[in-house]
């Protein structure tokens, strides 16, 4: 009962990647080593994309091809191991993933957003392009498949309700176009669709009853369950940015944080209002600013 799952790339919904762990200490052992030993490049994407656990078991999407040379083509799965014994419970082909030559640490940082785990359901796009599918975390099976998510980039899950990016289909000169959907997992609704949204990658989070993110224009505030603009604090945001970057935002009580080494001296946020409630300016190294907002205004 004292073990903390760590279900999204982030540990939950708000990004606020802090463990509520109260076993966790310094290592005295290896308890277990499971294969691959070795990744197949360290100038290449990560052969790991993204690790998270519920439920004691670990899940997993990872690169199988020989390491023996990068040049060979992948072999992308998606797997269940016992988290205490290190048992291969199942696996799960990939045909499609991103590119495994994509040059390190140029990105996609969304891409480990694509795996989020629950007790009993494990939810992720099974393929670049594919829609979210729910899978038994026990046994691996197809539970469903959500219609009308296909291109799904980011996922978030939170009080039985996936929160969803998907690519869309209109292009500004601010960037391609988004869909934010919010879609209940138990059947699968639709609860809400915005398509007329910008979100930079991996700046949604969900907390509080209300959805956050970044676009062109500052930070946005969406009525969770509604997916109505609450409110929107005005920031100097870099559209134009490498593959790796993309801003930080945390949300913790009624305060949600935000900060971009791109952006301009800005703002912490009150969660209701949008209102700043402090800044914190980066005096070395690139330049940047921690923000914090009351999340409701």
């Amino acid at each position: 009962a004292e073990i903390d799952d760590w279900r999204h790339a982030l540990h939950d919904a708000t990004n606020n990647a802090v463990a509520a762990d109260r076993v966790v200490a310094p290592p005295h052992r290896v308890q277990w080593i499971g294969l691959p030993r070795n990744a197949r490049h360290h100038e290449r994407l990560a052969s790991v994309t993204v690790v998270v656990s519920a439920g004691g078991r670990l899940f997993y999407i990872v690169d199988e091809a020989p390491t023996a040379s990068i040049l060979l083509p992948p072999a992308w799965s998606l797997i269940a191991r016992d988290a205490f014994s290190g048992v291969v419970l199942w696996r799960r082909r990939i045909a499609v993933w991103h590119t495994h030559l994509q040059p390190f640490r140029q990105g996609p940082p969304e891409l480990a957003r694509r795996l989020v785990a629950t007790s009993d359901r494990i939810y992720v796009t099974l393929g670049l392009g594919k829609p979210v599918a729910a899978i038994d975390a026990a046994t691996g099976k197809t539970l469903a498949t959500y219609k009308g998510t296909d291109g799904t980039e980011e996922i978030l899950h939170t009080g039985g309700v996936l929160y969803l990016v998907t690519a869309g289909a209109k292009a500004s000169p601010d960037g391609p176009g988004k869909t934010l959907l919010a879609v209940d997992a138990a059947g699968g609704k639709i609860l809400w669709r915005r398509d007329d949204v910008r979100p930079l990658r991996s700046s949604l989070a969900v907390g509080d009853g209300r959805a956050f993110y970044v676009d062109n224009r500052g930070l946005v505030a969406l009525d969770a369950k509604t997916g109505k603009e609450l409110w929107l604090a005005k920031r100097t945001v870099a559209m134009k940015r490498p593959g790796w970057s993309s801003p930080t935002v945390v949300v913790s009580g009624n305060v949600v944080l935000c900060a971009d080494r791109q952006a301009a001296p800005a703002s912490n946020l009150d969660e209701s209002t949008g209102k700043q409630i402090a800044a914190w300016l980066a005096k070395e190294g690139p330049p940047g600013d921690l923000v914090a907002c009351d999340a409701a205004t």
